[in-house]
């Protein structure tokens, strides 16, 4: 009665002037809160994940696009994205794989009900569960993927649920590719030509079939090349793309807010970093140069360091023994955060959360020291001085996961010259202990950790370029 009453007490409006009043001013669109929160660690495999925005969706702007989740192991994930009033749910249609670090993107083509768009995407990572394990790590084969491999990936190049394993070789210039036989065999690989000297191998779906692609840096030609995935297990061949002089490290990122994936690649030889903007099909422009402060970029990784939703850079430097952190902006470009001591010659890094508190940390292998160097971060965007521990003689790689099942995330290096490659346990609050040495039949070069038999904890893939060999390691 009261609502009917006010109406009734209203003066009619002559339908011209009905007409004249403006439509409501369009609102930008903001993401309020994500689920799992940024940097989560032991999230669990078919958890779904939650959007929240600052007003009401307009259904009609959501579809399958409009968060995609991908899984460094996983690929792109499979599932259903719904429209929550003021928010978007994905439901994935299988668990992730176990120890995954994980990217979820909402798409700057998701409206609000007053019609204006995301000024920008939205991106967040966190990492899944793996189960418990006691770290006994028991050699079950031994691959031989070509002459002095030396990078590796994994992930599920053919969409059946199990990891795959890719293997460069720096010797015979060519990728190998073995396939998963749903139990942790492997058939013969299937080889792919690169160009000269390829290290490095990442993945991402550069061209939006849902499908991962291949991206190999090629040390020896000042190139990058990209491997169109086929969802079968089989790959397009390499289209190659210049780069600067022995590039060492990629990312995926999307630089231009385009939605596509662009790629980001340092050169320690030419100590400068290669741009290639994605056309949007996966293909690339010609690559823009750009020289940063500091000396011989040799490492990189992105992901959100300060919680607004773009992805920043973090770059390792060989020459002058630093970290850089670049934060993206709000209208394009990046800005430089902070600056931190590796503790030597940064080869390769890797990031995650390590102490639970919700800032992205770093770790780094310092060939010249053999050393790991742990830098935490102490806020949004900003990592302290490494603290180092000792590995075994000259560490060319190093990786996190969560090897013993316990929620936090232990790290590996490769040790060269050590011939060996160092575990170290993570007491969850950053700090490392329980050191373990695994003998390498002569050189520790990269390690790989995933869980290659499918029973949810992860296994230890470890590469050595000198014996030529991939040793399988089953953890228990």
């Amino acid at each position: 009665m009261r609502h009917s009453a006010y109406r009734a007490a209203l003066p009619a409006l002559p339908l011209a002037a009905l007409l004249s009043i403006p439509p409501l001013a369009a609102e930008p669109l903001h993401v309020t809160g994500v689920s799992p929160a940024p940097q989560s660690l032991a999230v669990p495999r078919s958890q779904r994940l939650v959007v929240r925005f600052d007003q009401v969706l307009d259904p009609l702007s959501v579809d399958d696009g409009s968060l995609v989740v991908t899984g460094r192991f996983s690929g792109v994930v499979p599932g259903a994205v719904e429209a929550l009033n003021d928010g978007l749910r994905f439901t994935p249609a299988r668990p992730l794989a176990p120890g995954d670090w994980v990217t979820a993107r909402v798409a700057a083509t998701v409206r609000g009900i007053a019609g204006e768009a995301l000024a920008h995407g939205h991106a967040w990572n966190f990492w899944t569960a793996s189960s418990p394990a006691s770290l006994k790590l028991t050699l079950e084969d031994t691959l031989s993927p070509g002459d002095t491999p030396y990078g590796a990936y994994a992930g599920d190049f053919d969409h059946d649920g199990d990891l795959d394993l890719a293997v460069a070789n720096e010797g015979t210039d060519d990728m190998a590719v073995y396939i998963n036989d749903g139990a942790g065999g492997n058939g013969p690989p299937v080889k792919y030509a690169t160009g000269a000297v390829p290290s490095p191998i990442e993945a991402a779906d550069l061209d939006g079939d849902t499908h991962m692609d291949l991206i190999v840096a090629n040390t020896g030609s000042s190139s990058v090349s990209v491997f169109r995935g086929r969802g079968d297990g089989s790959f397009e061949p390499q289209s190659r793309y210049a780069t600067g002089a022995d590039s060492r490290g990629i990312s995926a990122i999307d630089l231009d807010r385009d939605g596509a994936l662009d790629l980001l690649v340092v050169n320690r030889g030419s100590g400068d970093i290669s741009l290639l903007r994605n056309r949007g099909d996966g293909l690339f422009g010609n690559e823009r140069r750009r020289d940063l402060p500091g000396d011989g970029e040799g490492a990189t990784a992105a992901s959100d360091v300060n919680g607004d939703g773009l992805d920043d850079l973090i770059i390792g430097y060989y020459s002058s023994n630093e970290v850089r952190v670049y934060l993206a902006g709000e209208e394009g470009g990046f800005a430089l955060s902070s600056v931190a001591a590796s503790g030597g010659h940064v080869w390769q890094m890797a990031v995650g959360d390590l102490n639970a508190d919700g800032l992205l940390d770093a770790v780094t292998a310092n060939s010249s020291t053999s050393t790991a160097g742990v830098l935490l971060g102490v806020a949004p965007g900003v990592l302290a001085d490494a603290v180092t521990y000792p590995v075994g003689s000259f560490p060319l790689a190093i990786d996190l996961g969560d090897l013993d099942g316990d929620g936090d995330l232990d790290m590996v290096t490769s040790n060269f010259s050590g011939g060996s490659y160092t575990l170290y346990r993570n007491d969850g609050a950053g700090r490392f202990g329980g050191r373990h040495d695994l003998p390498a039949a002569a050189a520790g070069s990269c390690a790989v950790l995933y869980d290659r038999d499918g029973d949810g904890d992860l296994d230890v893939a470890a590469i050595d370029e000198l014996a030529d060999q991939v040793r399988l390691y089953r953890n228990e």
